[in-house]
């Protein structure tokens, strides 16, 4: 996971998703975000685990459209 901005408000909350069999290579960036496996709604997200349940959070700056404004938002994760 990695937000790609600026943070100019059009593109605050946008953060790529990479995968990749190999956990020490990513393949290369070319600033293309098609490139993504994903792209998620979400700025500086962080991925828990407690128990079998996966879970995302986002959070940011108030007034930018953050889900929970000024607070950091959590969200059930599905691996698909």
């Amino acid at each position: 996971f990695i937000t790609y901005t600026n943070c100019k408000r059009d593109n605050y909350h946008n953060t790529l998703v990479f995968a990749s069999d190999d956990p020490t290579h990513f393949g290369n960036y070319d600033g293309n975000p098609d490139t993504a496996h994903k792209q998620l709604f979400a700025h500086a997200p962080e991925v828990l685990r407690t128990d079998n349940q996966w879970y995302i959070t986002t959070c940011g700056w108030p007034n930018y459209g953050t889900p929970i404004e000024g607070g950091v938002g959590i969200a059930e994760l599905t691996w698909a």
